[in-house]
């Protein structure tokens, strides 16, 4: 089971903005969260596999809030990268295919998608239709980052292509040391938000200890 956090005071305890704004503000993401219901209290298996007491649901910021919330994310984001040359667009099939939509457009470029497991984590293999050639710059985006072992596989499938990483971009991460990790292999690593939430491997979840009932977050991405 699970529910929405419509407690605005504790998604402000929640959500930090992590980069200078021109667009959105703390405020406004907090209240977009509340509205939409994006954040879910329960027991979640996240795509990356450890557990956790909150879900970002992303998907709901597009269903709840009109395209205007998340047009003004891709913004931001847009705006980190817009000094740089980029080709494509490259994120997962996921709740993130909704920022690569959003942002290749605003950068007037090509967006590309691969595909994720049964789990939704990203797989180093393109969907059909997408492309990325020999010296492409791609820009990586998405929605969110808990361990980075999902951007590491898009890390390497672009590398494997023999075209240059110009970036990376997300709206939010569980874990500011996975983007300082992120960072030591592409400089140019955004983030707009980080959000205090603890995960843990599944043997030493208190959740799992008190058999509470588990959602899995891939069903829900």
């Amino acid at each position: 089971m699970y529910t929405e956090v419509k407690d605005i005071s504790r998604v402000k305890e929640i959500v930090k903005v992590m980069a200078k704004l021109n667009y959105l503000s703390e405020d406004v993401i907090v209240e977009k969260l509340v509205e939409s219901g994006a954040l879910l209290d329960g027991h979640w298996r996240l795509l990356s596999g450890k557990h956790s007491s909150i879900f970002l649901k992303f998907r709901r910021i597009a269903e709840k809030c009109n395209n205007g919330f998340l047009g003004l994310i891709a913004k931001e984001l847009t705006d980190k990268f817009k000094s740089i040359k980029i080709d494509v667009v490259l994120g997962p099939e996921t709740a993130g295919a909704l920022l690569v939509d959003k942002v290749s457009a605003e950068l007037n470029v090509r967006p590309a998608l691969v595909k994720a497991n049964k789990d939704g984590r990203p797989l180093s293999k393109l969907l059909l239709n997408s492309e990325i050639n020999e010296g492409d710059n791609v820009l990586i985006i998405n929605d969110l980052v808990t361990t980075g072992k999902g951007l590491e596989n898009l890390i390497s499938l672009v590398e494997s292509k023999k075209a240059n990483i110009a970036g990376i971009g997300l709206f939010a991460t569980r874990d500011q040391s996975v983007i300082e990790r992120l960072r030591s292999k592409v400089a140019n690593t955004q983030v707009l938000i980080t959000m205090n939430i603890k995960h843990y491997d599944h043997h030493s979840c208190e959740l799992c200890q008190n058999n509470v009932e588990l959602e899995n977050g891939a069903n829900h991405n």
